[in-house]
């Protein structure tokens, strides 16, 4: 009665549209069914029930959605000659309403990997629970299966193993990832280079007034000859010390408050001391335009799906692409326009059915 291609167009439609549920599918389908009669082939006379539906989404195979996921943001990335080189942050994130006591399954663990350039998620894997091992074995499979040649990969320390770092350079691609105390001798190397040797280049930057807030980065960049850290980190051409100064205005008691840290970084790729500070920052966009985004926007976090909840997330992926890839900066706004305008849901069918 409801064949596949319009059942997962009609869920991307209507989660781009603002449904976070089954049940908001199903009434965006019934609230739609005529537009999309006269917009598409679609041809049912009446809309499928929210456990209909339910029962087909469960019924699908995950890696094949997964798969045609990563091959339209890698068409999209592909086509933008300026995406050449570009960053890609890999983290993950717990999906936290997916935790299921009665069946004790624990919540769904999610990696993503981000093209913080274009804003687009290239792919993701879901990986067990508990043990942090568990996502850098993901980050790895996930590296290798997306096959993407002259791109610049940034992680957080969890990542900082020689084997990942191994997995990436023999893949044709860079990797810059932050050292910390997880890596005591390596940390040890690098901060005992920086005293003996003055940075090559420094590179300062200041946003004031942002958030309520002073802040002050100072990025120093110091170039590594192969071997200079251990065999293992020959792969290495450049260490990166990123100082933050902070000062952020507390209007409870009137006063500005100070933070200071310093950050670690290490990067198979020669970079100048502006490239290693963008390159820093933008590692940290996969946080607020990516997962900010689908906690708040699309309410991830809140949701309460249970039986297979990576189905959802993959349905929020592709809804989160195609609206980046119109062009929206305000995903919120951008959800309501896509539901309010009949002119803009067109935009998003036409792009779909590409």
């Amino acid at each position: 009665m409801y064949d596949l291609p319009h059942v997962l167009l009609c869920c991307i439609l209507a989660v781009a549209a603002g449904a976070d549920s089954y049940r908001a599918i199903v009434r965006f389908i019934a609230a739609r069914l005529e537009w999309l009669h006269e917009h598409t082939d679609l041809r049912w006379r009446r809309c499928p029930s929210h456990t209909g539906l339910r029962r087909i989404l469960l019924g699908l195979d995950h890696d094949a959605i997964e798969q045609a996921l990563r091959r339209r943001a890698r068409a999209a990335l592909e086509g933008d000659a300026q995406t050449q080189g570009c960053t890609i942050a890999l983290d993950g994130k717990t999906l936290r309403g997916s935790i299921d006591r009665f069946a004790e399954r624990a919540a769904l663990q999610w990696l993503s990997a981000f093209a913080t350039g274009k804003k687009l998620v290239l792919g993701q894997v879901a990986w067990g629970s508990g043990d942090k091992d568990h996502e850098i074995a993901a980050a790895r499979r996930l590296i290798e299966e997306l096959g993407l040649e002259g791109k610049l990969f940034t992680l957080d320390a969890l990542h900082c193993q020689k084997e990942t770092v191994k997995a990436i350079t023999e893949s044709g691609n860079d990797v810059l990832v932050q050292v910390k105390a997880n890596q005591p001798k390596l940390l040890d190397k690098v901060t005992v280079l920086a005293e003996q040797t003055p940075p090559a280049e420094t590179a300062y930057e200041a946003q004031i007034g942002q958030r309520n807030r002073i802040e002050q980065r100072r990025a120093n960049v110091w170039p590594l000859a192969p071997g200079a850290l251990g065999a293992p980190w020959s792969d290495m051409r450049c260490a990166i010390q990123v100082c933050r100064h902070t000062e952020v205005f507390d209007t409870a008691h009137d006063e500005w408050k100070p933070r200071s840290e310093t950050a670690w970084y290490l990067c198979s790729r020669e970079l100048s001391a502006q490239e290693a500070q963008r390159s820093v920052r933008e590692h940290w966009a996969v946080e607020n335009r990516l997962h900010h985004v689908r906690d708040v926007t699309f309410g991830e976090d809140a949701s309460r799906i249970r039986t297979q909840p990576g189905l959802f997330a993959q349905l929020r992926t592709c809804a989160l692409n195609l609206l980046r890839q119109e062009g929206y900066t305000n995903i919120k706004g951008a959800r309501q326009t896509v539901g309010w305008s009949e002119r803009t849901m067109l935009a998003m069918l036409h792009r779909l059915q590409r």
